[in-house]
């Protein structure tokens, strides 16, 4: 039941107000002033107050403005017969929630004020709602564990939580409210930020981006960030969940170096051991055309293959040392099988989607060596077929021939270096590759139905590539 204080300096007033809403069934309390209305509210509650406006000592108006210093937004519905510019103005202005006029049909009058209180009431308990929830919320993000900004659409910031006050490393988070986020972030940043600015500002948000920034002392720091539109306080703004991986890309980098030099090195002792075995498979070619016994020849041939058997493995080490040394990359699968050379008398059936994943920069050995594979293994293979398709953990592409398949048994083994009829490291190479970002790869055709590999890329390392309205770009973001 919702309980109402009724104020009114005419007694009969009061008490017909009364049995007209206790009928509609209001729980009503009346006072003749503003004075005992104040009295009341010290002690009671109510759900909501109606006022008249001409009364002795303190109005209408004036009794609003207590309310509302005292006891802050109670449904407040000003009651009267005097409705005037001004008084509707200074009702307005001290948040008076209505108003409505006394003097025509009592009955018509009453209807509408019953009707009045109970939208007042409902209205508050709405946004008291909100308001509660409001806090709650923004309790729990200006105590997160990561650093939270919320700027509007100009880039001023308004909100920051204490994660953010301490990355940004200022004492007083209020120190850098009103100021704009731009000034925080590095030259060679400013015009990657103002263009995902525009694009989140539009709509297009929740996409993982790097960026390079400054704390107010001026210390550089690397960022992740991911942009969110919201409504804040009751206008359009961004929030911005941001992680500081400032020590994560100095031990990256470190690492790339001291790969570089490990790879330097290898190139070196390889290039030095490749002259030394072509120096080994020629003397072992002039020892077999100078021998003639038999027995010393099959030695020879023993050394021969052996010989370069180590050759193909320290070539191999060439191309497994550059895994991981540059950095992962939005690449076309599509591009790069459309300019594979297939051999005459095979057919390549491209039916994936123009897709972009996110993979190491050598992915293009990946389809190179499923197509040698199917070619060398295959033996009857005269068709292949790249497809993909939408999966619930991500996207999956399909390399499909039509050669003799796999045996059950062999179906993960193939993958383990050292199979194989060849070198034994096609299919390890490949599935090294896509491992550097998280990419997966299983063999799944039923045995002697041909070859199926399916690339299992999770959903946050790919996209779908769309054109931009001006036709000439492609939009490369998270989907």
């Amino acid at each position: 039941m919702i309980s109402v204080l009724c104020v009114d300096d005419e007694e009969e007033l009061c008490a017909i107000s009364s049995v007209f809403l206790t009928r509609k069934g209001f729980s009503v309390t009346t006072c003749q002033s503003g004075k005992e209305a104040l009295d009341l509210l010290s002690k009671t509650s109510f759900d909501v107050i109606v006022s008249d406006y001409q009364m002795p000592v303190m109005n209408g108006i004036e009794l609003l403005s207590e309310v509302r210093k005292r006891y802050g937004e109670i449904p407040f519905v000003l009651f009267t017969g005097k409705i005037n510019d001004d008084v509707v103005i200074r009702a307005i202005e001290q948040n008076a929630d209505y108003y409505i006029r006394k003097d025509y049909d009592p009955p018509a009058v009453f209807a509408d004020l019953a009707f009045t209180i109970e939208k007042a009431f409902d209205r508050y308990k709405i946004e008291k709602s909100l308001h509660d929830s409001e806090e709650k919320y923004r309790f729990l993000v200006t105590h997160a564990l990561e650093p939270i900004l919320i700027v509007d659409l100009q880039g001023t910031l308004i909100f920051a939580n204490n994660a953010a006050g301490k990355m940004i490393e200022v004492k007083d988070i209020t120190d850098i409210l009103g100021r704009n986020v731009m000034e925080f972030i590095s030259p060679e940043s400013r015009e990657e930020v103002l263009r995902d600015f525009s694009e989140v500002a539009g709509g297009h948000d929740s996409y993982v981006a790097e960026y390079e920034a400054l704390t107010a002392p001026g210390r550089p720091i690397t960022l992740e960030s991911i942009g969110k539109l919201i409504q804040y306080e009751n206008k359009p703004a961004i929030l911005l969940s941001l992680r500081d991986i400032t020590d994560r890309k100095q031990i990256e980098k470190s690492l790339r170096k001291a790969s570089r030099q490990i790879n330097l090195m290898n190139s070196i002792t390889r290039h030095d051991i490749l002259n030394k075995v072509t120096i080994l498979l020629g003397a072992l070619e002039i020892a077999e055309m100078e021998c003639n016994d038999p027995a010393i020849l099959h030695y020879f041939n023993i050394l021969n293959e052996a010989t370069k058997a180590i050759q193909k493995q320290i070539e191999f080490t060439r191309l497994y040392q550059d895994l991981g040394i540059q950095e992962p990359a939005w690449l076309s699968p599509v591009s790069i099988i459309r300019e594979m050379q297939v051999p005459e008398g095979l057919t390549l059936d491209l039916a994936l989607e123009d897709i972009i994943i996110f993979a190491d920069p050598m992915l293009e050995k990946v389809f190179h060596n499923l197509l040698d594979n199917s070619i060398r293994h295959g033996e009857t293979v005269s068709h292949i077929r790249v497809s993909g398709a939408k999966a619930a953990d991500g996207y999956v592409i399909t390399w499909e021939d039509n050669g003799i398949g796999i045996r059950d048994e062999e179906k993960e083994t193939i993958f383990k270096r050292g199979h194989g009829k060849n070198t034994g490291l096609g299919l390890f190479l490949v599935r090294e590759i896509l491992a550097l970002t998280g990419i997966t790869i299983t063999e799944t055709a039923a045995e002697g139905k041909g070859a199926r590999f399916e690339i299992t890329v999770p959903n946050w390392l790919y996209s779908k590539v769309t054109d931009n309205s001006n036709g000439n770009d492609t939009d490369t973001k998270l989907q």
